[in-house]
C-alpha cells in the first residue's frame, strides 16, 4: 500500500489530529473560520509549490488537512453551543419540539431515552425552524415506545448537555463530563425532559429514505417472526445489525469470544447484499448502465435499512467510489477507496472518528488490505487464506478493543474461523427472504427456516468457547494497555514477514505466549480473597450487588441494562448464583435480572412479592416460572445460609406499608449479611418512613461494618438511620443521572455519621 493511497491515509490522519486539537482547545468561532481560510490558502500554495518543491507541497497539504479538521470540529462545537437549543438548554427553557426519533429508544436512568432530530420548535413561545438534536428522557417510561423515524411533538423542559456535579463529587463530575462529551459527539445540543402525557404522535416517517428504511426493516423482520426468539434475534443481528431482540446471554457470549463484529452491519453485509442484487440482475441479462443504476439504488436502500451506521457508511462510500470508477472506466484501487471514504465521512461528521463502529470497520479493512497479503504468504492453501484474513482483521482492531473495552479475547481466532463460514449463508438467506416473502410469504418462511442450522452453529460456537477458562483477559487501561498490545502485535507481524521455517516457529511461539499470558499471570497473582466479598457492579444508574463467600454467591438486584449486568458478572467469572434477590420491582433493579434469571443457573429467587405494573417485572416472573426457579416471598425474620455466611431479612414488615410517597421503595427488602465477625447491611431503597420504623423496632440489628446506602444516596434518608449502622464504609451505587444522586443533605442533617467514610464509587469492593 504505497503511493497515492498512503498520502490519502495521511490526510485522513491529519484531519483527525486537527479534530482532536480543536476538542482540546475549544477554539472560538472566529478561530475556526480562520483555520478553514488557512487550509484553503495552504492548499492553493501547495499547487504552486508542487512543480519545484514537491516535499514542501506535500507538507503544506498535510498541515492544511490538520487545519481543516480544526475548522470542522470548531464549527460543529460552536453550532452545538451557540444554536437555539443549546442556549435554551443552558437556560432551562420550556419548549414544544417537533421532529423524528433517530434511534431505537432504550430504558436508562428510570426513563425512556432516545435522540430526537428537531425541525420545528417553539421555545418560550417563540417559533423557530431548526435542525438540531436533543436527548429526550420520558419519565416514567410510557407503555408503548416510539419507533425509529416516528414523528412526535413533545412538550419538554430543556436542560444542558453537561450537568455540573463537582460540588457533590469530583468523580461523578468527571463521569458527567464524559457523558456530555459522548452526547456532543452524537450531535446532541440539549436534554429534553418529558412526561408521558406530553408526547403526541405526528404519524410515521415522511422522508423518502426513512420510509424505505422502515419498509426494509419490516420486510426483513416479517419472515423472521417464524423463528424461535433466540434465532430470530441473531438473524436480525447478522443481516441488518438490529440487536434489539438479541438474547443478552448470547450477546455476552459473542463479546467474550470476539464475535461481536458478526452482529454489527459492515462491509461484508453490504457486499453480500449487493452481490445478491448483482446476481439477480445478471441472470435477468440487464445492461451495464441499468445494472450500475440499480446497484446504486440498492446501496442507498441498504444504508437506510441499517440506519446509516458508521461502519456501513464507510463500506457504502467505498462501494460508491468503486461503482463510480466502473462507470467512468477508471482503475479501481481498494486502499484508495478506503482512504477516500474515510476522508469523506470525516468531512461530513468530524466526530465520527470517536464512533467505535467506524474505528473497528476502518481498521479491520486496513488490516485485511495491508497485513492480509503478508500473512497469506506464510499461510498457504485455502484454509491459510481464510486464516490470513481473520488474523489480519483481528490484529488491526486489537489496540482499539484494548483501549475501549480493556479486554482481549484469546480464543477469538479459533471462534471466528469456526463461526464465520456460517455468516454468509445466513445473511444471504435472511436478506433474500424479504423480497421473496413479499411476493409469496411461504417462500420467505422457507428461506429463514434454512438459516436455522447456520444460526444454531454460530450460537453453539459462541456459547461453547465463552465457557473456556481464560477465554478473555483484561488489559491495562490507557496508554500502557495499548502499548502492550501494539508491541505484541508488532512481534507477531515481524515474525510473519519472513518465510523461513525458524521465523514461522517464532510466530507460533509468540502467539502461544500471548494465548497463555493470562495463565502465567494467574500463577504469580495473589490468591483470591477468602472471606466476605461485596462488589457493587458497575451497571450505571441502578443497583446490582454481588455478595460472595467461599463456595457460594448471591446477586441483589440487576440494574437497568440486561447485557451490561451479564457482562459484569462474566468479568467476575460468575456462572451460578445460589440466591437471586429482587429488593423491589423498579426498572433500575429488575431489568437486568430478567437476563440473569434466563441465562445463569439459579438456586433460589427471593423477593417481597410486591405488585407493580412493569413489563420487565412480568417478564422476570414469567422467566422464573419457565426456568423452574424456586421463588420465596419473604418478610422480616427470614434467614438463609450462604455458604458460611448468614443472611438476615430485616425488612419489609408484615403488614406492608401503604399510602407513603413510594410504597415500592418503603417495602423494598433490607437484609444483613454476616460472615464471622464481619457484616454488611444492604438497605435497598427504603425511605424515611421505613427507616424510622426500623429505628423504632430493630435499631440494634442495623449495625454493620459495610453499609449499602438506600436509593443511590437520595435525600430521602434519615441521619439517625446512618448513625445507627455504625458503618466504617458506605457504598453508594450510582451512575450519571438527572435525579441529583447522591444528595448533599439527608432529611434531618447535612453531616454524615461520626467516623463514617463515604465511598461514592460506581464499582467498589469491601
Amino acid at each position: 500500500m504505497t503511493g497515492p493511497s498512503t498520502r490519502l491515509f495521511a490526510i485522513a490522519a491529519a484531519m483527525s489530529a486537527g479534530i482532536l486539537v480543536a476538542e482540546a482547545l475549544h477554539p472560538a468561532l472566529i478561530l475556526a473560520f480562520g483555520c478553514g481560510a488557512a487550509a484553503v490558502l495552504m492548499v492553493t500554495g501547495a499547487g504552486f509549490l508542487n512543480e519545484r518543491f514537491r516535499g514542501s507541497a506535500i507538507a503544506a497539504v498535510f498541515v492544511a488537512a490538520c487545519a481543516f479538521g480544526m475548522c470542522l470540529a470548531g464549527l460543529r462545537l460552536a453550532s452545538l453551543e451557540r444554536g437555539a437549543l443549546g442556549v435554551a438548554g443552558r437556560a432551562g427553557a420550556d419548549a414544544i419540539l417537533e421532529g423524528r426519533v433517530l434511534a431505537q429508544p432504550s430504558i436508562a436512568g428510570g426513563g425512556l431515552r432516545f435522540p430526537f432530530g428537531i425541525d420545528r420548535a417553539r421555545i418560550d413561545g417563540r417559533p423557530l425552524r431548526v435542525r438540531e438534536r436533543v436527548l429526550v428522557s420520558i419519565r416514567p417510561p410510557p407503555s408503548h415506545a416510539p419507533d425509529i423515524a416516528d414523528r412526535l411533538q413533545i412538550d419538554a423542559r430543556l436542560g444542558p448537555v453537561f450537568i455540573e456535579r463537582s460540588a457533590r463529587s469530583p468523580s461523578l463530575d468527571a463521569l458527567a463530563r464524559a457523558a456530555a462529551q459522548r452526547l456532543r459527539w452524537n450531535g446532541i445540543a440539549a436534554r429534553a425532559y418529558v412526561r408521558p402525557d406530553a408526547v403526541r404522535s405526528m404519524g410515521g416517517p415522511r422522508a423518502p429514505l426513512d420510509r424505505v428504511g422502515r419498509a426494509g426493516r419490516r420486510a426483513v423482520a416479517r419472515p423472521v417472526e417464524r423463528l424461535p426468539p433466540r434465532e430470530a434475534g441473531l438473524l436480525l443481528g447478522v443481516t441488518i445489525g438490529d440487536t434489539s431482540r438479541l438474547d443478552p446471554g448470547m450477546e455476552e457470549d459473542f463479546r467474550t469470544t470476539g464475535l461481536t463484529h458478526l452482529l454489527a452491519v459492515s462491509g461484508e453485509n453490504l457486499a453480500l447484499f449487493l452481490g445478491a442484487v448483482a446476481f439477480a440482475l445478471r441472470r435477468s441479462r440487464t445492461g451495464r448502465r441499468v445494472t450500475l443504476i440499480a446497484l446504486g439504488f440498492a446501496l442507498v436502500s441498504f444504508l437506510a435499512i441499517t440506519r446509516f451506521e458508521p461502519s456501513v457508511m464507510r463500506a457504502g462510500l467505498m462501494a460508491t467510489v468503486g461503482l463510480s470508477g466502473v462507470a467512468i472506466g477508471a482503475r479501481r484501487e481498494t486502499p484508495s477507496a478506503l482512504a477516500v471514504a474515510a476522508i469523506a465521512l470525516i468531512a461530513m461528521d468530524p466526530f465520527i472518528i470517536h464512533a467505535i463502529g467506524f474505528q473497528l470497520s476502518a481498521l479491520a479493512t486496513l488490516g485485511i488490505l495491508f497485513l492480509g497479503p503478508r500473512l497469506r504468504a506464510v499461510l498457504p492453501g485455502r484454509v491459510g487464506a481464510v486464516l490470513a484474513v481473520t488474523i489480519a482483521a483481528q490484529l488491526a482492531v486489537s489496540p482499539v478493543i484494548a483501549l475501549t473495552f480493556h479486554q482481549l479475547s484469546l480464543i477469538s481466532l479459533i471462534a471466528n474461523l469456526l463461526a464465520v463460514p456460517a455468516v454468509g449463508p445466513a445473511t444471504v438467506l435472511g436478506i433474500v427472504a424479504a423480497p421473496l416473502g413479499a411476493v409469496w410469504p411461504g417462500l420467505g418462511v422457507a428461506c429463514v427456516t434454512l438459516t436455522r442450522p447456520f444460526l444454531l452453529w454460530m450460537s453453539f460456537v459462541a456459547s461453547t468457547f465463552a465457557r473456556v477458562p481464560h477465554a478473555s483477559v483484561g488489559t491495562a487501561s490507557g496508554f500502557m494497555g495499548v502499548a502492550t498490545v501494539v508491541s505484541l502485535l508488532g512481534l507477531i507481524v515481524a515474525a510473519a514477514r519472513v518465510r523461513k521455517t525458524p521465523r514461522i516457529a517464532s510466530l507460533v511461539v509468540v502467539i502461544g505466549i500471548a494465548l497463555s499470558a493470562n495463565v502465567w499471570a494467574g500463577a504469580v497473582a495473589p490468591p483470591p480473597f477468602g472471606g466476605l466479598e461485596i462488589t457493587a457492579l458497575d451497571v450505571g444508574q441502578g443497583d446490582a450487588i454481588l455478595v460472595r463467600v467461599p463456595g457460594a454467591s448471591m446477586l441483589v438486584d440487576g440494574g437497568p441494562d440486561r447485557a451490561l449486568v451479564l457482562k459484569r458478572l462474566g468479568a467476575q467469572h460468575v456462572r451460578r448464583l445460589d440466591y437471586l434477590v429482587l429488593t423491589h420491582p423498579h426498572a433500575d433493579h429488575v431489568e437486568g435480572l430478567v437476563a440473569v434469571a434466563g441465562r445463569l443457573s439459579i438456586g433460589r429467587e427471593i423477593d417481597a412479592g410486591l405488585d407493580a405494573n412493569l413489563a420487565s417485572y412480568r417478564e422476570y416472573l414469567q422467566t422464573l416460572r419457565s426456568k423452574g426457579i424456586p421463588r420465596d416471598i419473604v418478610r422480616a425474620g427470614a434467614h438463609y445460609a450462604l455458604g458460611a455466611a448468614t443472611i438476615e431479612v430485616l425488612w419489609p414488615a408484615d403488614p406492608l406499608f401503604s399510602g407513603t410517597s413510594s410504597d415500592l421503595n418503603n417495602n423494598a427488602i433490607l437484609m444483613r449479611v454476616r460472615y464471622g465477625s464481619a457484616s454488611a447491611l444492604l438497605a435497598g431503597e427504603v425511605q424515611e418512613e421505613g427507616q424510622q420504623r426500623l429505628l423504632d423496632s430493630q435499631r440494634d440489628a442495623l449495625r454493620a461494618e459495610v453499609f449499602k446506602v438506600p436509593h443511590h444516596g437520595s435525600p430521602r434518608f434519615l441521619r439517625e438511620f446512618y448513625a445507627a449502622t455504625g458503618a466504617a464504609v458506605a457504598l453508594i451505587p450510582v451512575g450519571p443521572n438527572d435525579f441529583g444522586h447522591p444528595a448533599l443533605r439527608f432529611s434531618r442533617s447535612s453531616r454524615p455519621a461520626p467516623g463514617a467514610t463515604s465511598l461514592r464509587k460506581r464499582s467498589a469492593r469491601a
